[in-house]
């Protein structure tokens, strides 16, 4: 609490003026200080900042320390209590709609009143700020005077911890102090010290004696006294619905005021909220204590106001260029199509309770709905969801700030949203209160603070699985090592933004190598232990790493490399990572990291030319692993498995990242189990791993092998997460069938960090789900059918490749390459590879992907490639290789057969000239097609045909 705040301070029983002892500062503000009564001897404690009046000692013998973790708990205490509490999200109604309710919106016509009587410098009292509204929304409104708020305590929503956690000196606005006292006791301020009294739902709440005698006595003479939302027996709700607490007549209280004021220079407006919300920019004050309403606003202010008119004044860009944009959460707005509908679904069907109970409210938004969103209305949502102020947005769009404040305006008048400057704590609150997802500030959304609050909350639950010799490493195990770790990197000479590439092979030395490395605030390069020897020289070359650790030869390498993952046994443990990690010394703190700054390189594997290094900041990884863990709903009880390699995107994020949100555990399969079905099944059962995330080809699989599928029914699989290329129907239908554990597919390049468009169990009822809806980003079809990805997730550039990039991404938007649509339930439909489109024998245009998806839809076929070849006259044809499930002795007769069913589900000029049956379709180290292995069978075919 500010110093100037707490010398207006008395005490509520003899009025008299604290003496202030014990004081610890925080710049201006008060964090822990002890305020005596000189005259009752009763001191009350300033902990954390806020006076606690709830709290009081006939001592001054008090500890601080104490008292603070009696009353406050630690500060992980509360994470976990968030963490906890978004598993099983309960919404608080009235605080996700408080900014947008009608009695909260009653106060802005009569703002200009205020502003009258307000003088720089005057108090403002706040006398039931029960979610953080009301006193943020006062100090915004009023920046050069003070506002006090008040709140019972330890009850209610967000009681003694939630205000620390979310509102605390540090966080608020500057001009609000917050104390905890309740209004049924007489007010801690010596008298005449405000110029202003706002007690929303206060007078239906709270005993009217001492509460209006004591807001009297503290109010200056001159001053104005709001008590908005004050229940009416003028009339009832209709539909009816039971409001509780105290209500009265607008002439009960018209007549218990002209009493109480009846030799004062004072008179009560008993004003309907139904006609202050409706009113526009001019509000002419008018009794209506017969009003046929059941709730008003009651205004205590000089006689002389009766009949004034008050321009309501317009909000300009110089005031509001650095104002939040809080949406409304009665909205459901499909950023995908750009239509906004109000939604009685939202917050888990309370928007209904919430209409039915306000009325006019629910017609005002009916007269709205539906909205149509251009692309920049859909931008400047995109940004005000995550709580960029209209100057910020403006910046990130390259717009002027005036466009941008008057499309948020636009949508302001709509009630889609609404324009405060509140501060960013606050509007990440009302954030929280909407969705109950807690929000992170662009500070808090790095893979270090992400480590740092995974080990503070999950330290004791296991986070590494490692099959091969049974060990098990706690998150709090794992701290010790990386940090461990971290003091060997800076003793190899690794500092901050270096780069550190080490290859990608399972074993958990590799995790703790890679957090190790982030942590120090250098970057992974991960990677392929596959790789040919030319192309780890050119990612060398490129990346000029500070350090390389393997645990895998590669030939013809010049530089020094340290090796990892090695047992004790080893001819080559000595002098290893695995050795010296038990000399090194525990590092104790971690440099801050920022959101944009460099964490990871991956690089692509291209089927021709050479991988592109994509470099991806620690905001983007936190992110997007941050979507897999709400999308999915994992939990700390679950266990999860990739199936992909570590130096791929979800083959990294979902295993090394993802995971720490919910802090899961992480089995960590062995190159020769990753590469085997059978074997990924087979450690799944065994380990009870209940997350799987996996490529289409292991679904595949199954179709081949459906009897062995028994051996494997005692498995704990909840779901089964498919990426990395197009997921056939039938490989998801069988092994659902088989199994009977649902497979949801995901979408992401690694351009995008991965996961942007996903399908999740929400989509359960949606006939055409394709690859899902996008999760973190905007979508576009481009005229050409080019999908189009808008995201703060992007990637922060190619490495080394300005051109690349800049034709990469553009405006913000990052082009795919993908041809796709979007279906009218905001679903994305992938129809194929940009780079792939091909001619038929027409010279029309077609997607071989489209052949694909027809022949695997075939009983029998498990795997399909459709390429495009020509023949000695250089005329264009179509070839199919094809993996069989159950590879037949007489594959002509299967061809043949397939050819028959072909001829009547596609366009005769799409029938493959060519079907070649394969053992396997031929893929590459990173799971892609080989268009080198895939031209040399057609090499072979044609000559054989010859």
């Amino acid at each position: 609490m500010r110093t100037s705040s707490l010398k207006k301070l008395c005490c509520p029983a003899c009025r008299e003026r604290y003496t202030i002892t014990e004081q610890s500062l925080f710049g201006d503000a008060v964090e822990e200080a002890l305020l005596t009564c000189p005259v009752c001897c009763v001191a009350v404690p300033v902990l954390n900042g806020f006076p606690i009046f709830g709290e009081q000692y006939l001592t001054q013998k008090w500890n601080p320390a104490e008292r603070l973790n009696s009353l406050f708990g630690k500060e992980p205490d509360y994470e976990r209590f968030l963490d906890q509490k978004r598993t099983k999200p309960v919404f608080d109604l009235y605080a996700a709609f408080q900014p947008f309710n009608e009695s909260t919106q009653c106060i802005f016509p009569l703002i200009p009143l205020l502003r009258e009587v307000l003088r720089p410098g005057d108090f403002i009292l706040d006398l039931w700020c029960r979610t953080g509204w009301t006193g943020e929304l006062l100090a915004s409104l009023f920046p050069e005077q003070s506002v006090i708020s008040i709140w019972e305590g330890s009850s209610g929503l967000l009681g003694l911890k939630g205000f620390h956690h979310w509102l605390s000196s540090k966080k608020r606005l500057s001009n609000l102090d917050i104390i905890f006292h309740s209004p049924n006791n007489s007010l801690p301020f010596t008298g005449r010290m405000f110029s202003v009294v706002h007690g929303l739902d206060t007078l239906h709440r709270y005993a009217h004696a001492p509460l209006i005698p004591e807001c009297l006595r503290v109010v200056k003479e001159d001053g104005v006294i709001l008590f908005p939302h004050n229940h009416l027996t003028n009339s009832q709700p209709e539909p009816y619905f039971d409001r509780g607490e105290d209500q009265l007549h607008g002439k009960d209280y018209q007549q218990y005021f002209e009493r109480l004021f009846r030799n004062a220079n004072r008179r009560a407006f008993i004003l309907s909220e139904k006609t202050l919300f409706e009113a526009g920019t001019n509000y002419v004050l008018k009794d209506e204590a017969d009003t046929d309403h059941y709730n008003a606003c009651i205004l205590l202010a000089e006689p002389r106001h009766e009949g004034r008119s008050f321009q309501r004044a317009e909000k300009k860009v110089d005031a509001f260029k650095d104002a939040h944009i809080i949406v409304n959460p009665l909205w459901e707005i499909d950023m995908t199509t750009g239509e906004a509908v109000v939604s009685p679904e939202a917050m888990d069907s309370g928007g209904a309770t919430l209409f039915f109970r306000h009325p006019i409210y629910q017609d005002r938004l009916k007269n709205e709905s539906p909205i149509h969103l251009s692309e920049e209305d859909r931008l400047i949502l995109y940004w005000a969801i995550r709580h960029k102020t209209v100057s910020q947005i403006a910046a990130i769009l390259k717009r002027d700030v005036a466009d941008i404040f008057n499309g948020a305006l636009k949508m302001e008048s709509k009630e889609l949203v609404q324009l405060q400057n509140v501060s960013a704590a606050m509007a990440r609150l009302q954030s929280y209160y909407s969705t109950q997802q807690v929000p992170y500030a662009s500070d808090e959304a790095t893979l270090t603070q992400l480590w740092r609050r995974t080990v503070r909350l999950h330290g004791d639950r296991s986070f590494i699985v490692w099959p091969q010799d049974g060990s098990i490493f706690s998150y709090a195990d794992s701290d010790m090592i990386v940090r461990k770790a971290v003091s060997f990197l800076k003793e190899q000479g690794v500092s901050h933004r270096d780069n550190v590439l080490i290859v990608a092979t399972p074993h958990p030395e590799f995790v703790f190598l890679f957090w190790a490395t982030v942590l120090l605030g250098a970057v992974v390069v991960p990677v392929n232990p596959e790789i040919k020897q030319d192309t780890f020289a050119d990612i060398v070359r490129n990346t000029k790493p500070r350090l390389i650790l393997a645990n895998s030869e590669i030939a013809g390498m010049d530089h020094k490399v340290i090796q990892f993952g090695l047992p004790e046994g080893s001819d080559k443990f000595s002098g290893s990572f695995s050795e010296r990690l038990a000399d090194s010394e525990v590092c104790e703190e971690f440099p801050d990291t920022s959101e944009e700054q460099d964490a990871v390189i991956l690089f692509t594997s291209g089927t021709t030319g050479n991988p592109k290094g994509v470099v991806l900041s620690h905001g983007a990884l936190f992110r997007t692993s941050r979507i897999l863990d709400q999308a999915y709903r994992w939990s700390s009880k679950d266990r999860f498995m990739g199936g992909g390699s570590f130096h791929t995107m979800s083959g990294l994020r979902n295993p090394c990242i993802a995971v720490l949100h919910s802090g899961l555990s992480v089995v960590i399969p062995e190159k020769e189990d990753i590469q085997n079905p059978l074997g990924v099944l087979s450690l799944c059962v065994k380990n009870d791993v209940t997350i799987l995330n996996v490529t289409p080809g292991f679904l595949a699989y199954w179709g081949r092998t459906a009897q062995k599928s028994k051996y494997f029914q005692s498995h704990k699989l909840r779901m089964v997460l498919s990426t990395g290329s197009a997921l056939q129907p039938i490989h998801r239908k069988i092994f659902e069938k088989q199994f009977q554990a649902p497979v949801y597919d995901y979408y992401g390049l690694t351009e995008t960090t991965g996961a942007c468009i996903l399908e999740n169990q929400d989509l359960s009822g949606v006939k055409e789900k394709g690859l899902g809806k996008p999760w973190g980003c905007l979508v576009k079809i481009h005229e050409d059918g080019e999908l189009a990805i808008y995201s703060e997730n992007l990637m922060l550039r190619y490495l080394n490749d300005p051109s690349s990039t800049g034709k990469r991404i553009r405006h913000g938007w990052l082009m795919t390459g993908d041809i796709a649509r979007i279906n009218e339930s905001g679903c994305v439909l992938l129809i194929g590879r940009k780079d792939r489109m091909m001619k038929d024998k027409n010279g029309e245009n077609f997607y071989p992907e489209e052949i694909e998806t027809a022949i695997t839809s075939l009983d029998g076929v498990a795997e399909v490639y459709v390429t495009a070849f020509q023949d000695d006259l250089m005329v264009d044809h179509i070839a199919a290789l094809i993996q069989f499930q159950q590879p037949e002795e007489n594959e002509e007769n299967m061809l043949s057969e397939l050819r028959k069913t072909l001829v009547g589900k596609i366009p005769s000029a799409h029938v493959p000239v060519l079907l070649i049956a394969v053992k396997q379709t031929p893929k590459g180290p990173g799971g892609k097609i080989s268009t080198e292995a895939v031209n040399q069978i057609l090499k072979e075919e044609l000559q054989r045909s010859k």
